[in-house]
């Protein structure tokens, strides 16, 4: 019947119904439940339902409480279908459904002014700025209409007391929302009903004029304009309004009202620096035509930040059109700017110019191109700074072409300074590589008399440093003008990774400079307990005296009394060393596991001393499983043996099951091929020892050497 719209029968059966039934819809009506009254209401034809209703509503026993599925009442649908709700009870009409909105919010988007005007009458004024779960009052309903209706509910609402700039949960009021979904007639109506044309709303803090523009909304922007929206505020972003991508109509009425198109921002940007570094040149086109100038600069005043651009300050200071574009980007813009015949020359307070700017950019070399043809691109000093600039930044794409474009390797960028030397005091890895490979000099002097390698021991890129050794091969002992070597300037600046190199590339520890200091010296001068660790281990004379007479810990500050006992500690090491002991067997007696990588390429692993203890013995029996991962897995010029026997024959897995129970390292020695039946002095092998002993884990440490010495015996087959 509701299919049908059969009215007849509708009200035939309607009394058959108890008011507050439930029923549940057959499938066309996508899972719908309510009342009888409900679905009429929902489903009904327009043309049929104000008759129906009409009639049914002179039934007493109608129930308005009742909710559907969609916590619509009667009340919210009798508003949907612009229908009196002079019969709902007073109580039902703040009632809301299931997305917080009530009657009125309904009423105000379908409802005429009659009826809408009727049942704002029932209501008290706290109940027109209700809120939905969206934080939207009956006026956001009103406006989404956009019809004839729009503007006298919006007028009705506003003159009985709705709030024409409340904001929803998003920010957003009225006027906001009416001017982002394009709702005219709304917009016109909350001008005309006491609505401000300047308001902020959203989080990024934008205005009507502003959210228009960038919609391209065009009516309402000149609608907005006419009533007085500002085109010169600054959003959160710190644009000008005209500068938005609708805002070419904007400049014309400007034009035609004679109003000034160079107003600053707050950071004193003005309508075209922010066109050239967006690459608006439509924007920058109409402004041209406002008499506005293309090389007008930025003038920062002194307390004064670029906010509204990234990573700038005061780099832009003086900073015109044309450097905006290229700094962002923006080669089109600059093309056309170069049309226009700006100044090319033109340079900032800082004394940068377009080949700077280009060479900041990562795609500098279309940039850099557009600039080809005129003077600038012969200027060695422009040249110069912008290579400075590239090789600082590491923009290997800019030093590529501009040293392709008339810079040599070798030539000094400003005085005792190589394009070398800049990459190295930087770390620059990119611009290093590629200098080097293209025949710069790493051994030449640059600033303080430094060469590459001693800027580069100084600076704090490990990678960096790492290259340039492994590509020029220097002699690492050699001394500088001071007497130091690049373990001395290493150590002086902390660079801890630096030192991990130069002894793996077998560099001296001990050489004096010129006051006869060690890099163990100059490493506790600085506190640097990591550093003077690793130097100490590594073998590192502690007693050398200095040409004052001072060992390494006589220049240890007073309060560092951890570098203080780290000094004594190996002192007692030293004291202590028996006879054929390693640096290896020191870095395990230090528990000291960094080193062994880069001592096992120096030291013979499978060195004994005197008791017959090699490295392996003595990291497995003080129980230092890192230690024992890293001699396991070591790069040494000779493969590690895990069966070596000391002076009574135990071999490192006697003393990680035995005596250790150590199921961890067992566990490594075994995967690194060591055997459990090897015996030991008293002619009992590693299983028959370990039976003998109780201890937690017992069982699961013989299932380990039981597996082991079974493939052991597979694999040497029987006896003949």
């Amino acid at each position: 019947m509701l299919n049908n719209d059969d009215v007849n029968s509708l009200l035939e059966i309607f009394p058959q119904f108890d008011s507050k039934e439930i029923i549940f819809s057959p499938d066309n009506f996508s899972n719908y439940w309510g009342t009888y009254l409900h679905f009429i209401l929902q489903f009904s034809k327009k043309d049929n339902v104000r008759f129906l209703i009409s009639e049914l509503l002179k039934y007493p026993v109608l129930i308005h409480t009742v909710s559907d599925s969609n916590g619509d009442t009667v009340a919210h649908l009798l508003a949907k279908n612009n229908l009196s709700l002079l019969s709902i009870p007073a109580s039902e009409l703040t009632k809301k459904n299931h997305k917080g909105s009530t009657p009125l919010h309904l009423a105000a988007q379908y409802c005429n002014l009659a009826e809408l005007k009727t049942l704002i009458q029932q209501l008290k004024k706290k109940d027109l700025n209700r809120k939905d779960n969206e934080g939207r009052t009956p006026l956001f309903y009103a406006i989404r209409n956009n019809t004839p209706t729009t503007k006298e509910n919006i007028r009705i609402l506003a003159e009985l007391g709705a709030n024409l700039e409340h904001y929803d949960f998003e920010r957003i009021t009225p006027l906001i929302f009416a001017c982002k979904h394009n709702k005219s007639l709304a917009v016109n109506a909350l001008l005309k009903y006491g609505a401000r044309p300047n308001q902020i709303g959203t989080l990024e803090k934008v205005t009507p004029l502003s959210i228009s523009l960038t919609l391209e909304r065009e009516e309402i922007a000149r609608h907005l304009l006419l009533k007085g929206a500002n085109p010169h505020i600054i959003d959160e972003k710190e644009i000008n309004i005209i500068t938005l991508p609708g805002a070419k109509r904007v400049l014309k009425l400007l034009m035609a009202r004679q109003e000034a198109c160079n107003n600053t921002s707050r950071s004193s940007l003005e309508p075209a620096h922010l066109a050239a570094y967006h690459g608006q040149t439509d924007i920058l086109s109409n402004l041209k035509q406002l008499g506005v100038s293309l090389d007008t600069r930025v003038e920062l005043q002194a307390s004064e930040n670029l906010n509204d651009l990234p990573n700038n300050d005061s780099l832009l200071q003086g900073a015109t059109p044309l450097h905006l574009a290229i700094f962002n980007g923006q080669a089109e813009t600059a093309r056309w700017l170069l049309k226009q015949q700006v100044q090319v020359q033109s340079k900032t307070d800082q004394g940068l110019d377009v080949l700077s700017f280009a060479a900041m950019n990562k795609a500098a070399k279309p940039l850099l191109e557009i600039f080809y043809k005129y003077r600038i691109s012969k200027n060695v000093e422009s040249l110069n700074q912008a290579a400075r600039i590239a090789i600082s930044q590491d923009n290997i794409e800019a030093v590529i072409y501009l040293y392709q474009h008339g810079i040599t390797p070798n030539t000094l960028l400003k005085p005792y300074h190589t394009g070398l030397h800049i990459a190295c005091m930087q770390g620059a890895l990119q611009s290093t590589a590629w200098l080097l490979q293209n025949g710069a000099d790493p051994w030449a002097n640059g600033p303080l008399n430094k060469n590459a390698f001693e800027l580069a021991a100084e600076n704090g890129s490990y990678t960096h440093f790492r290259l340039l050794i492994g590509f020029a091969r220097p002699d690492l002992d050699e001394t500088n003008h001071e007497g130091k070597t690049l373990m001395h300037l290493a150590a002086a600046a902390r660079n801890f990774n630096h030192i991990l190199i130069l002894i793996l590339n077998r560099a001296s520890l001990d050489i004096q400079d010129d006051t006869g200091l060690t890099p163990l010296h100059s490493a506790a001068q600085k506190g640097e307990v990591e550093i003077v660790r690793l130097l100490l281990t590594c073998g590192a004379n502690q007693e050398i005296c200095n040409f004052e007479g001072k060992r390494p810990i006589d220049l240890v500050a007073e309060d560092n009394d951890t570098l203080r006992r780290v000094f004594k500690k190996y002192q007692k090491l030293d004291r202590k060393k028996k006879k054929n002991e390693t640096l290896l067997h020191r870095a395990v007696k230090s528990n000291y596991p960094l080193a062994i990588p880069l001592l096992s390429r120096t030291q013979y692993i499978n060195e004994q001393d005197s008791e017959g203890s090699s490295a392996l013995h003595l990291a497995v029996r003080k129980g230092q499983t890192e230690s024992v991962r890293r001699l396991l897995h070591s790069q040494s010029p000779v493969n590690i043996d895990v069966d070596i026997c000391d002076k009574h024959y135990r071999t490192p897995l006697w003393y990680a099951c035995v005596q250790k129970q150590h199921f961890d390292i067992a566990k490594l020695l075994i995967k690194a091929g060591a055997h459990a039946l090897y015996p030991d002095i008293s002619a009992l092998n590693i299983i028959q020892q370990v039976e003998k002993i109780n201890f937690e884990g017992k069982e699961k440490l013989l299932n380990l050497l039981n597996n082991e010495a079974k493939k052991f015996l597979h694999n040497i087959g029987p006896l003949t």
